[in-house]
């Protein structure tokens, strides 16, 4: 089962107020900064919302200092969605592997983001597991050898930008799913507003010895923006 861990940061613009400030040498009327505020919302939301005219620098004379201005940056959010929540391998032939399929759609408005994935474990059924491929890591993934390699592995089939390191058709580069939160894609220069699309297959086979069982574990595919 894939699970996909979402993260997103919000940023609240704070409510400014006007105010008119003077003694016998000087007059300051700030509300020339027309400053607004206030809440909305419905049922799904809940928004805290200001602006006014932008103000930086400072200013003083004789009588007073006055340093003014501000600035709101609302902080990036990303949405991350899996076009499906499970794969089911199947009952697996030993020497002849199986390959899922779950895409990660990504939308965010900061200028980057990454994806990393985890497992909980390994494959497990009672007391007995399938291991993770031998070979093989992110950072350096290995072809795959049909009737040779054994155990769980995944690659990258789709991204824009795919690196080459997993490959290409027919010669896909395999990594084994780590146990600790480990990035497995990264792109900069995003443009917001259009979505990505990103292909993730897991492929496992067995050894002759492998016990029956239904073996199952969870991955965590988690997208994370970068500023």
């Amino acid at each position: 089962m894939l699970a996909a861990a979402f993260i997103a940061t919000v940023g609240i613009a704070v409510p400014v107020a006007a105010d008119s400030m003077s003694s016998t040498s000087y007059k300051i009327d700030t509300s020339v900064a027309a400053p607004f505020g206030g809440q909305a919302g419905s049922s799904s939301y809940k928004m805290v919302i200001g602006g006014g005219e932008a103000l930086n620098g400072s200013g003083g004379s004789a009588s007073y200092k006055l340093s003014h201005g501000y600035v709101a940056q609302l902080q990036q959010s990303i949405q991350l969605n899996l076009t499906t929540a499970s794969i089911a391998l199947g009952t697996l032939t030993p020497g002849i592997s199986k390959t899922g399929t779950v895409s990660a759609q990504v939308l965010t408005d900061a200028p980057s983001y990454s994806l990393s994935l985890a497992q909980n474990n390994n494959l497990t059924s009672g007391a007995n597991t399938i291991p993770a491929i031998s070979t093989g890591t992110i950072a350096s993934p290995v072809a795959w050898v049909e009737g040779t390699t054994k155990g769980l592995g995944f690659t990258l089939t789709a991204a824009p930008s795919l690196p080459g390191k997993w490959g290409t058709a027919g010669n896909y580069g395999y990594a084994a799913i780590p146990s600790s939160t480990t990035t497995l894609y990264t792109r900069s220069g995003y443009t917001g507003g259009a979505q990505d699309t990103i292909t993730v297959q897991p492929r496992v086979d067995i050894s002759p010895s492998q016990l029956v069982g239904s073996y199952t574990n969870t991955i965590t595919i988690t997208a994370t923006t970068i500023p």
